[in-house]
């Protein structure tokens, strides 16, 4: 993007930038030729019709309450845990009058950001990302509910006759694919995310476990536990297996160690036999014995 692109836009209307990541980290905007967005609300969406409030900003502390009905986070924003969503001010000063930025942070500063957290993860799931302008910063939001500031007068002086407009120049989302934990990276070129697959699981999102390893059920990875998929023992004679969960309960299937344990049951069992583990020969069929 070069330095002289820029997006300009009338109050009634509100960019929305779609992107191909889906585990968002952070979203930083920098304004053009125009400060700061006043009261706007950065928001998510998996669909892109439902759309989910991650952040409030307001003109004010005052603002925050009036407008979107949430007690501000004084200060620079922090959380209490891993879903919150907060309102601020932190971003609301006039100045700089061109070139303005906010930075919001998604995972950092969240209890679960260390750490596996299913709730963080959910959190920060999104296909769509939409923000919602709703107020101009001005002169007279710098004033809401604050003390009067020396500067106020040079600053009404800079203001004369300029007009009150959005712009943004850059817009950048980090994030990382939705692998659930099963690869260390992800093909976006295409459009269409990709993952590097690992753990013997399969899928554009290593959301299942390949053909052969259904020995037990699929579970996302973590950073303690990988949760990697297990081979069915087959025998040789099958290309798929599915897990059963009263197989499991019954204690009826053979892993490939030699224990009951897991539920895979062969699919298709092949060289005419069958049963779960493909262990046995169908009617009318035997296996020679060794000599």
């Amino acid at each position: 993007m070069g330095q002289d692109s820029s997006w300009a836009r009338t109050v009634a209307r509100a960019p929305r930038v779609r992107i191909s990541v889906y585990h968002v980290a952070y979203v930083i905007i920098k304004s053009a030729i125009s400060p700061r967005p006043g009261n706007w609300i950065l928001e998510r969406s998996l669909d892109g019709k439902q759309y989910s409030p991650w952040q409030y900003y307001a003109v004010s502390d005052r603002a925050c309450r009036d407008t979107y009905g949430i007690a501000p986070t004084p200060g620079r924003p922090r959380y209490t845990h891993d879903t919150e969503v907060i309102c601020t001010s932190y971003f609301s000063r006039l100045t700089p009058f061109e070139g303005g930025e906010v930075h919001t942070s998604l995972v950092n500063g969240r209890p679960g950001a260390a750490g596996p957290s299913e709730a963080l993860q959910e959190f920060t799931a999104a296909r769509y990302i939409r923000l919602r302008f709703q107020r101009l910063l001005s002169l007279d939001g710098e004033l809401e509910g604050r003390r009067p500031d020396p500067a106020v007068a040079r600053i009404d002086a800079q203001l004369a006759g300029r007009k009150y407009f959005y712009s943004l120049k850059d817009i950048s989302v980090g994030g990382r694919c939705v692998c659930h934990g099963h690869a260390d990276s992800c093909e976006v070129d295409t459009g269409q995310q990709r993952c590097s697959c690992q753990h013997n699981t399969c899928g554009p999102q290593c959301d299942r476990c390949c053909a052969m390893y259904n020995q037990l059920p699929w579970r996302p990875g973590t950073f303690l536990d990988a949760a990697e998929c297990q081979p069915c023992e087959c025998h040789g004679h099958a290309t798929q297996c599915r897990y059963d969960p009263q197989t499991a309960k019954d204690a009826l299937s053979l892993n490939t160690r030699g224990e009951y344990v897991g539920g895979g049951v062969c699919v298709n069992c092949q060289h005419s036999t069958e049963g779960v583990n493909c262990d046995r020969c169908i009617a009318g069929y035997y296996r020679p014995q060794r000599h």
